[in-house]
């Protein structure tokens, strides 16, 4: 079927999102925060599309990447280029590093998109010094908030990967580790 060119001042308002007769915008809001507190997806009232909230996971996929950017970073001391590290050019999970950030477990250099340096949160959650919660909660591509339950680096990476092998490349620094009491 041959396209139709669109004639210059020609609009299709049927496109535009708009609230149902008798419901105000307020109401859409409203229905949509309902749904989302409750834990259930809707279609929104106004403009028919898809809302959730999402539950992302603190992947072993995600706890490889950090490890080699820590192991990374201790031996160059410098912004690590993620394309250089060898789980983004052996998993189909490429994207995942960057969900470290929400954790504060990873920071994106500025300006750039392939270059992070490791946070001490980062480094003592691999070192098995602190906890985190297991999941993140998104909405619309934002962090709203974390779960309540709290992992451990081996307890995330789960039994999918030998947690102690991968430490293997992480070196120890020459002054000692203080232990974090909980």
């Amino acid at each position: 079927m041959p396209r139709r060119k669109l004639e210059i001042g020609e609009t299709n308002f049927d496109l535009l999102p708009s609230v149902p007769e008798g419901r105000s915008l307020e109401d859409a809001q409203e229905d949509i925060k309902d749904a989302l507190e409750e834990g259930e997806s809707i279609n929104c009232p106004c403009c028919g599309r898809f809302v959730k909230a999402y539950a992302k996971k603190l992947s072993a996929t995600m706890i490889v990447y950090l490890i080699e950017f820590v192991a990374e970073y201790m031996r160059s001391r410098d912004w690590v280029n993620v394309t250089e590290l060898p789980a983004y050019t052996t998993t189909n999970q490429r994207g995942d590093y960057a969900a470290l950030r929400h954790w504060g477990l990873l920071n994106p250099k500025e300006g750039e998109k392939a270059l992070f340096k490791p946070t001490k949160d980062g480094y003592d959650f691999i070192r098995g010094m602190i906890e985190v919660p297991s999941h993140c909660f998104q909405f619309n591509g934002q962090v709203f908030g974390f779960s309540a339950t709290m992992v451990d680096v081996e307890k995330a990476i789960g039994e999918k990967f030998d947690y102690a092998e991968l430490m293997k490349a992480v070196p120890i620094p020459k002054k000692k580790i203080k232990t974090v009491k909980k």
